[in-house]
Parts: C-alpha cells; structure tokens; sequence
C-alpha cells in the first residue's frame, strides 16, 4: 500500500512539474508567437503531419485566445513596450486555406493574424514541399491578397522569394532574397512588411542578421525557443510552433 502511494505521489508531482515548469521559470518578459505551419486534415502518407492542424483544433485555440483575454497583434503594432497578454499569431507558407478556412475563423472571433508571404508563388504552389513527404498545396491569389489586406485583420511576412531555405554560405544572396521579397511586395502589390521570416533549417550569420535589422522591425525563425534574430523591441520573441498535438490548456498557461 505504501509502495502505491509514492508511486502515486510521484507521478502527480511530475505532472505538476511538467505543467507549471513555465511558469516555475519565468526571465524577462517574452512576446509569444504562435506558429502555425499548415492548416487542414494531413493525408496518412505526409512524414510532416507535426506540421499540421485540423480547422477544428485552430477554432479551439482562437476560442481559447478570447477567453482567456489574450489578444493577437500585428507586426506594425509591435512598440518597445508591450502589454501583457499579447501574442503574434503566424501562418507560414502563404497557402490559400489561409483564405479559405483560417480567414473565416478571423473575422469571426475578431482576431488579427499575419500570413508568410513568397512573392514568386502567389498564385502558384508550394513547390518547396517534397511530394513524398507531404502533397502540394496552392498559395494565395493576387484577388484573396487584396480582400485579405482590405479586412485590417491581417498582415503580411516577408521571406524567400520562392519560400525556399537559404545558403548557408552565401550571405549575399540571403540577404538579397528577403530584402528583394519585400521590395516586390511593396511594387507588385502595395503590400508594406515589417517582419520578415528566415526559412529553416539554418539561421543567419551575423552578415544577415545586421543586414535584416536595417531592413525590418522585427524577424522569426521558425524554431522553438527565444527567437535569436534582431528584434527592435525590449522583448525578446518566444517561439512557439502549433500542432495537433500542442496542450491548449498548457498553452494558454504558458502564455499568460
């Protein structure tokens, strides 16, 4: 009998350590960023399925986001003081179900949300994506860009302009990537970008990093953990990518 009560003692101290440990360690104050990669049903084949979340989930959390009193900003609503309770909301990739299934739960929880932009894909397809690791999906179209712009519920990111990852060994062309995406941006389709997002599986050297800081207020890598690019702001991002499997009650916890 005894034995069983410390093995039951234990497993509920773990769990509470499990639980509380981000709020048992809390440095200074940190702007979350829900990451959200691909939204949608992942077939049986895709190897990326970590990468998705299901319409149903994403209503959950948005719902979770009002009640709990926590409110999404945009990227041009960053200031060097923050209040608390407040998050950037990311969807990469610039796929069209950011229109069709994310925007429509937007508008109707009232919530602003930013949207990962490669220029030379609108349009097109993530032709990034191994087929053999997961299907291809269209990106956005000029005509849902501009509805998009119009609602005052979304912003736009900057990144690669093909959503490609970078060469590690040629910052020239690194910076020339980003920067020229946002420049397109802004010529092609009067879409102004204060954020820019640097593609995995490398983050840039400090060539890049001083060049972005020029370039934008603020950048993401899509990693978790503190966001080691440069950020005009007092505090720093915390990364924190969404899937199928993430907590909504640790979450918001963690959060707030």
């Amino acid at each position: 009998m005894s034995v069983l009560f410390f093995v039951l003692a234990f497993v509920i101290v773990a769990a509470g350590v499990w639980f509380c440990a981000p709020l048992m360690h809390r440095s200074a104050a940190q702007l979350p960023v829900l990451f959200i990669h691909k939204v949608g049903i992942a077939p049986a084949y895709a190897k990326d399925k970590k990468n998705w979340i299901s319409p149903q989930k994403l209503e959950k959390l948005f719902q979770a986001l009002k009640k709990g009193g926590i409110t999404p900003l945009l990227p041009s609503q960053i200031k060097k003081a923050l209040f608390p309770h407040r998050l950037l909301l990311v969807f990469g990739g610039g796929y069209e179900t950011f229109y069709t299934v994310v925007f429509p739960l937007l508008k109707k929880y009232n919530l602003p949300a930013s949207v990962v932009l490669p220029v030379a894909q609108i349009g097109q397809y993530d032709a990034w994506q191994n087929p053999q690791t997961g299907p291809w999906q269209n990106i956005l179209t000029k005509e849902e860009i501009k509805e998009l712009a119009k609602s005052g519920l979304v912003e736009f990111i900057s990144t690669t302009l093909k959503g490609t990852s970078l060469n590690m060994d040629n910052d020239e062309e690194a910076i020339w990537q980003l920067v020229e995406n946002k420049h397109r941006l802004l010529e092609l389709y009067n879409i102004k970008t204060s954020c820019v997002y640097y593609p995995p599986p490398h983050l840039p050297r400090p060539a890049v990093q001083q060049a972005l800081n020029k370039q934008f207020a603020l950048s993401i890598a899509f990693q978790r953990g503190h966001n080691p690019l440069p950020l005009k702001t007092d505090q720093p991002l915390y990364i924190l990518p969404i899937s199928a499997k993430t907590s909504l009650l640790r979450l918001c916890w963690k959060i707030r």
